[in-house]
């Protein structure tokens, strides 16, 4: 039932109702007051009258100072207090009736004063002691006791009932009317104050949680909680929730992911696309133990799921929860309204987040490319364009791991160049290319998208393998790098959440890629450009001049941290007879099977260069004047096994070398000097016969 409509205004709205009718009262008062002086009364009844003219001051004063503002706080006080009003009444009604003073009609304004500011089950209470009072005054006391009298009270009591009613009236009336007005300026300032703080540029994260507390607070109601589907509607992800008051096991962390599959009362609000209310007392409205811990809390008794939508597509939902049941707070037409209107008001400003934010991406993304496509340019070495890749590609994908990886076919094995995981670069590896989950691109050539490597893998018929991090990828995206249709390998970034990476990440990453295959194509052919500017054309070892920049800069290096390094200068025995006997072609062909003989018997970090015509320098790190002996020895041995024909396929005699050794630290600390000695020994060995070795 209503509840008085006193208690519904505010300390100034009841101030603005009560003071016309304390003036009317005090009016009544001071009126009658001047009536009773100019009457001839006894002395008794003046003295009593006086005394009831005081009583009724301090009553009015309390009355409608103290008593009916607190009325809501205490009414069983109010109610008391008013009936005690037709005791005063009375007493003025018994002491001047016989006066033809008609006071009894004051208890026409008790009636409507409790119809007014009073609750209706007192009305008739009311009624029927004013009826019964002035029945007794009238009947008994004054003894009024013919016919016309009888129906006089007969006509008072009725007037009396009727004002009753008609104070009950006016009073549910003008509630119903403040209700509907108040009801409609709190919707109203709810609208306005979410307009306020939503905006669109705002992310959403930020902005629905105060949309959530705005609904919770404006309803009200106990919980609020806002999840909006992601790009493949399969899922609900928390953007906002806000309990009114503390609740036992409520879920309140934002970008919590719901299995749509789970919430089968939401996604029926989603399909039907309808506002739906669930009462739990009722078994077909139940939700299920998922649906209520996940989204509500353990103990909820009411439920409404309202669905976002936007031209007919679904954005989301809005799930309220209520402690209370659904006779107390029921979901009706108006709030129903207010609902729908927040909705399509939220659906909105999504919308234009959404708008906001793939704006804002894909002028992200044109500076990323951008930026890559500069970088390109300026840059030839293949690590430091890899690096600026990844500077690039951080600003716009959302990735725990990158890498880069380098076909090889005379291999078939991927070249791991790049591997940076969770903020760690790890060591270039190399891989076998039908391993992993980069074997399928090897194999198709083609992009590949993971948004769930746990859904997805049997698809793919691939086996995944270990790099980098100890710890399983659930998101993978990766391209080919294609140069005129040939693969020179690829370029991938995964997550270890799921759902990460959609498809218009995969179209960033390929535009980067044909950007990024053309580069490391042009920094293969410059690097395999520079390695022929440094080495000799015919035996493909270090030119003159790039073998002395080598060995300088070892030579440098052993005498700082103080290990021998050795030098070995060979010289092919007459070699011109070759040229002049043989032609060319097998002198040429000596020359390189020299070096093969060389090469055969020396480390990787070994230098060989071609000195000049028949002539090479060996430097060796880290070997003394003794090891270096033996590497020559080797060398010289070989060289009489190797198989040498001539034009016509008839054997010819096996090319001899002189070799001549220097050690740095043994024999000098110079690198210049240690060459002149390594050749004075080389010219010793020659003069003393040839196919010899000697150590200055």
């Amino acid at each position: 039932m209503p509840e008085p409509f006193i208690t519904k205004l505010t300390e100034t709205q009841m101030k603005k109702v009560l003071q016309p009718i304390e003036g009317f009262i005090w009016l009544l008062i001071i009126t009658l007051l001047a009536v009773v002086l100019l009457l001839p009364v006894s002395n008794p009844e003046r003295y009593a009258l006086f005394g009831l003219f005081l009583l009724s001051g301090g009553y009015i004063y309390f009355y409608f100072h103290r008593l009916i503002p607190d009325s809501q706080s205490d009414s069983l006080l109010f109610h008391l207090t008013t009936i005690f009003s037709v005791f005063l009444i009375a007493g003025f009604h018994y002491l001047l009736g016989p006066y033809n003073l008609h006071v009894d009609k004051f208890y026409l304004l008790v009636i409507i004063f409790i119809g007014i500011f009073g609750s209706w089950e007192w009305v008739l209470p009311v009624f029927v002691l004013t009826g019964g009072v002035n029945y007794i005054i009238n009947t008994f006391l004054w003894d009024h006791t013919s016919t016309f009298y009888v129906f006089n009270q007969l006509f008072e009591i009725t007037s009396l009932g009727i004002a009753g009613l008609v104070g009950i009236f006016l009073s549910r009336t003008v509630q119903m009317q403040h209700d509907t007005t108040m009801r409609q300026n709190k919707s109203l300032r709810l609208l306005v104050e979410n307009n306020t703080f939503l905006s669109p540029r705002a992310p959403l994260m930020e902005s629905l949680p105060t949309f959530a507390r705005l609904i919770t607070e404006g309803l009200p109601t106990t919980t609020c909680r806002i999840t909006l589907l992601n790009e493949k509607n399969n899922q609900l992800i928390d953007y906002g929730v806000y309990p009114l008051r503390y609740l036992e096991g409520i879920n309140k962390e934002l970008g919590g992911e719901y299995q749509l599959e789970k919430l089968p009362k939401h996604r029926e609000a989603l399909e039907k696309q309808e506002i739906i209310v669930l009462d739990q007392d009722l078994p077909q409205d139940t939700l299920t133990d998922f649906e209520r811990k996940a989204i509500f809390w353990e103990d909820v008794r009411t439920a409404c799921i309202v669905p976002i939508l936007l031209e007919g597509k679904a954005l989301g939902l809005i799930s309220i929860g209520e402690a209370r049941s659904l006779d107390r707070e029921p979901f009706d037409q108006v709030r129903m309204n207010l609902l729908a209107t927040l909705t399509n008001q939220i659906a909105a400003t999504i919308n234009t987040s959404y708008l906001h934010r793939d704006l804002e991406n894909q002028a992200q993304r044109m500076t990323v490319l951008y930026e890559v496509g500069q970088a390109i340019s300026r840059t030839i070495e293949i690590d430091d364009l890899l690096g600026l890749i990844h500077q690039q590609l951080k600003k716009v994908l959302p990735s725990d791991a990158y890498f880069v990886a380098l076909y090889r076919p005379e291999e078939h094995q991927l070249d791991l160049r790049m591997l940076i995981d969770k903020g760690k670069r790890f060591p270039p590896r190399r891989t076998d290319a039908d391993q992993g989950i980069s074997s399928w691109i090897v194999k198709h050539k083609k992009p590949l998208l993971i948004q769930n490597l746990a859904d997805e893998i049997e698809d793919l018929g691939v086996d995944p393998i270990q790099v980098g991090e100890n710890e399983i990828t659930r998101s993978w995206m990766g391209v080919p790098l294609l140069h005129e249709d040939e693969f020179i390998g690829l370029i991938a970034v995964a997550s270890y959440r799921s759902q990460v990476f959609n498809h218009d990440d995969l179209a960033l990453l390929e535009q980067i890629a044909r950007q990024a295959a053309l580069s490391i194509s042009n920094a293969h052919h410059h690097q395999e450009v520079e390695e022929q500017a440094r080495k000799d054309s015919l035996t493909e070892v270090l030119n003159h001049g790039t073998f002395i920049s080598c060995l300088e800069k070892e030579a440098e290096q052993a005498l700082q941290a103080g290990t021998p390094l050795s030098l070995i200068m060979l010289d092919i025995d007459f070699f011109k007879r070759y040229n002049d006997s043989y032609g060319h072609v097998i002198g040429d062909q000596v020359l390189k099977l020299t070096v093969k003989a060389i090469e055969s018997h020396i480390k990787g970090s070994d230098l060989v260069g071609r000195w000049g015509g028949e002539e090479f320098g060996i430097a060796l790190p880290g070997a003394t004047s003794t090891q270096a002996l033996q590497v020559a020895e080797r060398i010289r041995e070989t060289l009489t096994e190797l198989p040498l024909v001539d034009t016509d396929g008839k054997p010819i005699p096996k090319p001899t070398v002189s070799q001549g050794i220097a050690a740095l630290l043994e024999h000098t600390q110079d690198i210049h000097e240690l060459i002149i000695i390594a050749d004075r020994a080389l010219y010793k060995a020659k003069e003393t016969g040839r196919d010899q070795i000697q150590t200055a």
